[in-house]
């Protein structure tokens, strides 16, 4: 089995970042993350930070707007909307996210949709959902983005391939199923109450499992030289672990690594998109 060190693709793809920042400083632009932060658990925390930490290393502002959990919910929800309005006419702000989740009290739709498409770098507005669809993608979510990334750099070939993923969320297997088809891939789904979920894993090609259960696609459940993406998270003896056990990644031909997989492809795919935004913003004011 051979490790798919996201750190190390990251840091490579990090490079390219730093000269497209540059050549939108020629320009008079620095590129801007907004982040509206309202859940503060610990893995919310840590990839803010790392979102942060990442944005100042290549040269993006990264601010993080934080909200009361205890605040009810009717003012939460009108504090949040305010802000997004504000940061959607504050022309030095190229993108906004709204880190999920938030809380079933708070409409989620309705406040991701109150973002701007154009600086929507999470891609969970309907309107970006609906263009990944269908085959066009301006700002793919990051973590499926990152995923395809990742693929690219170890020649994982996607079309005509069979793809399986574990975990149907908007944030990763709704966006990556959709990706996948639209480049050739044969593509199965299912999620953690699928009852048989070795019929879909036992002749898939590449498997991505994103749905935060420990361990739960085992060695039996794939066929030798199956490519695994890890992207779950679950709490196993106070140690964070993936969805796919070291006996599966051992009899596999590539997989990647919980940390240092998929986390870090994430965190680069979304400052890339902000970049993105960026550009396609300065390019439309200078027109």
């Amino acid at each position: 089995m051979t490790t798919m060190d996201g750190r190390a693709v990251a840091t490579e793809l990090k490079q390219e970042l730093i000269e497209r920042v540059r050549a939108l400083a020629k320009r008079g632009v620095k590129p801007h993350l907004a982040i509206l932060k309202v859940n503060p658990d610990e893995r919310t925390e840590k990839y803010v930070r790392a979102k942060s930490e990442l944005g100042r290393a290549i040269g993006v502002r990264v601010s993080v707007y934080e909200f009361e959990t205890s605040t009810r919910p009717q003012t939460l929800y009108d504090q949040i909307h305010k802000t997004l309005v504000d940061l959607n006419q504050d022309q030095l702000v190229h993108g906004i996210i709204l880190q999920l989740p938030l809380s079933a009290d708070l409409d989620t739709d309705q406040l991701l949709n109150t973002i701007k498409p154009e600086k929507d770098v999470d891609g969970l507005t309907a309107t970006n959902e609906a263009a990944l669809e269908t085959g066009r993608e301006l700002f793919p979510p990051a973590t499926p983005l990152g995923i395809l990334r990742l693929l690219a750099y170890y020649k994982v070939p996607i079309s005509g391939k069979k793809f399986t993923i574990i975990g149907q969320g908007r944030l990763v297997g709704r966006p990556l199923a959709w990706m996948l088809a639209s480049r050739g891939a044969q593509v199965q789904t299912g999620d953690r109450t699928t009852r048989d979920l070795t019929k879909l894993t036992q002749d898939a090609d590449v498997i991505v499992s994103a749905a935060g259960t420990a361990n739960l696609i085992t060695a039996d459940m794939i066929k030798p030289n199956t490519v695994l993406i890890d992207v779950g998270l679950a709490k196993q003896d106070a140690t964070l672990v993936g969805d796919i056990d070291e006996a599966a990644k051992a009899k596999s031909r590539l997989a990647t690594p919980v940390p240092g997989g998929v986390g870090p492809m994430t965190v680069v795919s979304l400052l890339s998109n902000v970049i993105l935004a960026a550009e396609y913003q300065q390019l439309k004011l200078s027109q």
